[in-house]
């Protein structure tokens, strides 16, 4: 985006705004009204009295109006008080009282929704947004909501067109090339909304207009819609508007103007405009230099919490122009100002929608224990996966603030020990939290656990064998583990298998371990055919069987895993097949695993290609590519694990890439190894395994996509021709399939073809141009 003004304010989950524009509502005679047992005017006083719709905000007369009404049956006023108890506007907070409420609201909300009241349908729509329905169980139903969301938007309702243009804008940004959220239609929605005066779309409308989103720019059309939402109070707007008039953009530069806007905006507290005011005040920037103002407007910004390094470094020299007697009238003159924030500028604070991050997960938690406690066992399972994803995500962040505060407390300064001190303290609050959450997760992914539901079993599992938020116990990781694997799940049988095998945590079972391993084979799983393969190889539990060994190292290495690739190049190399000892072979798998950034098959092809076991011909100056690609890949391992066993395995691997390269680089010029080194750098690591679909390394499957105009298969299929993986190697098809791949815009395959090029003849490389150029892709039925 060209524009110098930014879009803002654009997540509408954390917005908050008045439900209508604001206009004058004659409070005297609507009370009259209400006092009279008018359930409508009992409503309609305490929305206008929570939102500051027409009139002073008053969250505890609201409060009191809202609950007459809900007494009497109101649907909406049953939601509006449910949202005060639950938010604690106006009354003591009591959640327990609130979902009541909100499971009264439901029906009656749905019910007006459905005979076409747009407010009901504005409310219901929130309530499925947030999953705050008992209609649905309260489950989240983000379609739905969106479908009530545009049906009250056509009935006029304000506050919901606002919201779908800001929905519509939000999935636009998620997915710009979805033609069905445009910023054009946002805008278009905007637009109704601007139009009867709703303070937040005209600033919305206004910042499309002057961004490039809607066409060329349009700065006099865009100011329009930004100075009405200024005037109706909205401070954002307020603040770009003197942006515009300073700027020039409208004409002439009006600064005078431009000072009055930023004054209103800083007096809602705007944090920019009292920067702004601090700076000019103190530089005399259009306005008389005045240090006292500027002091002012600096001691506000920092009682709302606010010092930028900028106004501190001011405030050093303010202090030394003023005396002691200024600065006291300055801070009294501080006192006296009130800041206050318009009803129509944003509140974090205020509804369903505009409450608190924190907040809404509160809210959500309660809804979700309520249907626990009625026996809903997926909630218990959803819940407790999100609490175990939050506790993953703290854990992570309290070990960057742990490894951040080490390298403060490195640097042997008094700055660096208070900076270590305070990020330690901040990672002992996220662990502990990151344990509540934890032991919250077990608690829950017991109850969806003991009905069976496999996911929750097998997160159990991991968290009994990890030791969070439980202890460490065997015997119910066993448990879990078992319960998961008779119904079937992969991933529970795989690591269980691995837990017998190891025999640390669990007492071994090699027997068990075999038994679901060949269980996972039968279904095509390209891990459980390498692992039972090495137990074939090794002869762990089942006798040695080499034929057994290779048959299921191919299924594996078959479906692109990379690990039965290196262990089928491996198996070529040290004889164990029927042929004995295959060079050639070891290279083909070693090559396919090296390529998705395995670091073994990389030493592997880099010493075949120093000693010329099983390539075409000799090349050190490759062999040294690989092997710098290979410590690379060791390099990246070592910056990221923690583990102590690994990290003395990565220390060993590294030396004795750093011992392979001594003796290929004593064949090398330091040309030759500095152009080696340029090529490692473009080195990108492609991924051949995509389990739970067809068979990526399959030829068949490779031949079909390619031929489709998949690039990564055509380059792939370069490769197998190249390399003969599926019989003999064909040069001709294997430059022409890379010379697809190449102008299809895949990274690798022009230096791939380079290399090829040197092994080929000329009248071969001018057959496979020719191919190339007659390629057509062939279209599927459905095209």
């Amino acid at each position: 985006m060209k524009s110098a003004i930014l879009l803002i304010g654009l997540v509408w989950g954390t917005m908050a705004w008045g439900a209508e524009p604001p206009k004058e509502i004659d409070r005297a005679k609507l009370e009259a009204r209400a006092a009279k047992n008018d359930v409508a005017a009992q409503f309609e006083l305490a929305h206008a009295l929570y939102w500051a719709a027409g009139m002073d905000r008053d969250l505890e007369a609201s409060a009191k109006w809202a609950k007459r009404a809900a007494k009497a049956g109101n649907a909406k006023a049953q939601f509006l008080q449910a949202i005060q108890l639950l938010l604690a506007h106006g009354v003591e907070g009591d959640s327990k009282a609130a979902i009541e409420l909100l499971i009264q609201a439901g029906p009656g909300i749905e019910k007006a929704a459905l005979q076409g009241d747009a407010q009901a349908l504005y409310i219901s729509a929130q309530l499925y947004f947030r999953g705050c329905n008992s209609v649905n169980n309260f489950k989240l139903d983000v379609l739905l909501a969106r479908k009530q969301l545009k049906a009250a938007a056509e009935k006029g309702n304000t506050e919901a067109i606002n919201l779908l243009a800001l929905d519509i804008f939000n999935q636009y940004k998620q997915a710009p090339k979805d033609p069905k959220n445009t910023p054009k239609l946002a805008a278009q929605w905007w637009l109704r909304a601007a139009e009867v005066g709703h303070p937040f779309a005209a600033k919305m409308l206004g910042d499309l207009l002057y961004s490039d989103l809607l066409g060329p720019r349009k700065p006099k059309e865009a100011a329009r819609w930004l100075k009405q939402a200024a005037e109706l109070g909205l401070d954002e707007a307020q603040f770009i508007y003197a942006r515009l008039l300073e700027s020039g953009v409208l004409g002439a530069a009006d600064q005078q103007s431009a000072l009055k806007w930023y004054r209103r905006a800083a007096m809602q507290g705007h944090q920019l405009s009292q920067e702004i005011l601090v700076d000019k005040y103190f530089h005399g920037k259009f306005v008389e230099k005045d240090f006292e103002q500027s002091f002012m407007w600096l001691t506000l910004l920092e009682r709302q919490g606010n010092s930028p390094p900028l106004a501190l470094k001011i405030k050093q020299t303010i202090i030394i122009q003023l005396s002691p007697d200024q600065q006291l009238a300055v801070l009294q003159r501080a006192d006296a100002l009130k800041i206050k924030v318009s009803p129509v500028t944003k509140n974090d604070s205020m509804g369903l929608l505009g409450c608190s991050l924190q907040t809404k997960l509160s809210i959500r938690a309660e809804l979700f224990e309520w249907r626990i406690r009625k026996g809903d066992t997926v909630a218990a399972l959803v819940l407790g996966m999100e609490y175990l994803d939050r506790a993953k995500r703290l854990t992570l962040y309290h070990l960057h603030l742990r490894d951040k505060a080490g390298q403060f407390a490195r640097s042997g300064t008094e700055a660096g020990r208070l900076k270590a001190q305070e990020l330690m303290r901040r990672a002992e609050q996220d662990e502990k939290a990151a344990n509540e959450f934890y032991a919250d997760s077990v608690r829950l992914l017991t109850i969806a656990a003991e009905k069976d539901l496999v996911l929750a079993q097998h997160n159990l599992a991991a968290l009994y064998l990890l030791g969070m938020g439980t202890k460490k116990d065997p015997a119910m990781t066993a448990k879990w583990y078992e319960r998961a694997a008779k119904l079937k799940n992969p991933r529970a049988m795989s690591r269980l298998a691995e837990l017998y095998v190891e025999g640390n945590f669990l007492d071994k079972n090699i027997p068990r371990a075999v038994e679901l391993y060949l269980a996972l084979a039968e279904t095509g799983n390209a891990n459980a055919q390498n692992n039972l393969a090495v137990m074939y190889l090794e002869g762990a539990a089942v006798g040695q069987d080499l034929p057994k060994a290779e048959e299921f190292f191919r299924k594996s290495a078959r479906q692109g895993f990379s690990e039965a690739q290196n262990n089928l190049g491996t198996f070529m190399l040290e004889g164990h097949s029927r042929k004995g000892i295959d060079y050639v072979e070891a290279v083909k798998w070693f090559t396919l695993s090296a390529r998705q950034g395995n670091a073994r098959a990389q030493i592997a092809l880099g010493t075949a290609y120093h000693f010329g076991d099983g390539v075409a011909k000799k090349d050190s100056r490759l062999a040294y590519e690989w092997l710098l690609i290979a410590g690379e890949t060791f390099q990246r391992a070592f910056r990221t694990t923690r583990n102590p066993d690994y990290i003395r395995a990565l220390k060993m691997n590294l030396e004795l890439v750093a011992q392979i390269k001594r003796k290929v680089a004593a064949a090398l010029s330091s040309k030759e190894i500095e152009a080696a080194g340029e090529r490692a750098a473009k080195f990108v690591a492609i991924n051949l395994y995509h389990p739970n679909q067809a068979a990526a390394g399959d030829p068949k499957v490779i031949q079909a996509k390619a031929n489709r105009g998949d690039r990564e298969a055509q380059f792939q299929l370069g490769i197998l021709h190249m390399k003969g993986l599926d019989g003999p190697a064909n040069l001709v098809q294997a430059y022409k399939w890379l010379t697809l791949a190449k102008d299809a815009g895949h990274a690798l395959a022009e230096a791939e073809r380079d290399v090829l090029s040197q092994s080929m003849k000329n009248e071969q490389i001018i057959a496979a141009k020719r191919l190339a150029r007659k390629f057509e892709p062939v279209k599927l039925e459905k095209d």
